[in-house]
């Protein structure tokens, strides 16, 4: 793995990591509207994820 790929991992995670900690600011009516908008993304495989972070650094290419 080269340094551009591994940066770009530590700024996915990152960026999900924050995301977690907002979405554990907010009351229980905005989690459900959260859950319900983005169920999909929200409930995705970590097999899935991987596919997606892998086209993406394939992209960058």
């Amino acid at each position: 793995m080269d340094t551009k790929s591994t940066n770009v991992e530590t700024s996915i995670e990152f960026a999900i990591y924050n995301a977690l900690d907002r979405i554990s600011l907010l009351q229980e009516a905005d989690i459900r509207a959260l859950t319900n908008e983005y169920g999909e993304w929200l409930s995705a495989s970590e097999k899935e994820i991987e596919i997606l972070v892998i086209e993406y650094l394939n992209d960058l290419k």
